[in-house]
């Protein structure tokens, strides 16, 4: 005998349930978002707080109060930042604006010096695809208009974040020895010495880390300016920035800020081209064999290979921001698992013959 199948019956209980566990589980991601946005804050401030406090413990070492020191610091920081713009903006500006009205003459030198791969581009539908995206960009004209008239107020956004940071970075600094004073100091000899001598390493990795970079960065963009200029490259200006700016992503970045000034000088003349890449194989060299065994492996000391694994872990959880803080983050990560090791080490190594041999 065939057995009649049932309707299946929910109840309007399981379906408010049901619903009421959907929007439960979308806030939490949201907030889970929020709080990882607001962590990554709160870590690049700890990094400017490192990175500051060898400058601020000087100031203080002769007399200068510690909130006047901060405040000195971070307005010769502020200082250094506008004085740069006001010199690099007017031609930056100037030079990208040209560069964009430019931009379809280059790649129309590109394709005639490229046929086989203009050709093959249009074998796949790619150029019509690019063509259709160029012609739907142009019919968005008042959503653009729209997005520029935000630009302001994104302004502000980033400048609170940034004062945000500031300020983190200055109660860190304090918080630090608050608990160095009130707490580690109370604890016995042997815990002492440990808490503070892994404290003292994280300050010298994070700190050492933004330092170096901003060293590295400045290096990268000046010697790329001056060597565009003496080759005699267009657009100068934006192509130095770009280099030094994309100098924070490491392994990656000195590729991703060359490759711009190599394709433009090699459409202005193959000759400019093989300069060009002569002059950032040079600039890599220098770096590489000089500037970063001598400022950053000292400071960060990660294989090659950790600071690959962390740049793709970092990316896919963060994307740009977790490129940015994987290095510092995986490196900090290392002084503490190699902490942990050599003092469990260490104990461990304690035998109780030792100990009974110490005596009372």
């Amino acid at each position: 005998m065939q057995q009649q199948s049932q309707p299946i019956r929910v109840a309007p209980s399981s379906i408010v349930l049901g619903a009421f566990a959907l929007v439960a589980l979308t806030g939490l991601a949201l907030l889970a978002i929020e709080v990882i946005n607001i962590l990554v804050t709160v870590f690049l401030a700890v990094v400017l707080g490192e990175t500051v406090r060898p400058l601020v413990l000087a100031l203080e070492r002769r007399g200068v109060p510690r909130f006047i020191a901060i405040f000195a610091i971070y307005f010769a920081i502020v200082a250094v930042v506008a004085g740069s713009l006001v010199l690099i903006l007017p031609p930056l500006t100037a030079q990208f604006t040209t560069l964009t009205r430019e931009a379809p003459t280059y790649i129309q030198a590109l394709r005639e010096l490229m046929p086989g791969v203009n050709q093959a581009l249009t074998d796949l539908g790619l150029i019509n695809q690019i063509q259709a995206a160029l012609g739907e960009l142009a019919g968005q004209a008042t959503p653009l208009i729209g997005a520029i008239a935000m630009v302001p107020v994104q302004i502000v956004g980033i400048i609170i974040a940034v004062l945000s940071g500031f300020v983190l970075a200055a109660f860190w600094i304090g918080l630090t020895e608050i608990v160095d004073r009130d707490v580690v100091s109370r604890l016995p000899s042997d815990q002492r010495v440990s808490i503070r001598t892994l404290g003292s390493s994280l300050s010298l990795t994070l700190g050492g880390w933004l330092r170096g970079q901003l060293l590295l960065m400045l290096f990268v963009g000046t010697l790329s300016f001056i060597g565009l200029v003496v080759i005699g490259v267009r657009f100068p200006v934006p192509l130095a920035v770009w280099a030094g700016v994309t100098e924070i992503f490491p392994i990656i970045g000195p590729w991703i800020g060359a490759f711009p000034a190599v394709l433009v000088a090699v459409l202005q003349s193959p000759l400019h081209g093989g300069l060009v890449a002569l002059l950032y194989l040079v600039i890599q060299q220098i770096e590489n064999n000089l500037l970063v065994p001598k400022v950053m492996q000292r400071a960060v000391g990660l294989h090659p290979f950790v600071v690959l694994v962390a740049l793709l872990i970092g990316g896919s959880l963060l994307g740009i921001a977790g490129i940015i803080i994987s290095v510092p983050f995986a490196a900090a990560l290392q002084v503490l698992v190699s902490h942990t090791l050599v003092s469990r080490m260490l104990q461990a190594s304690k035998s109780p013959a030792d100990d009974s041999a110490a005596g009372p």
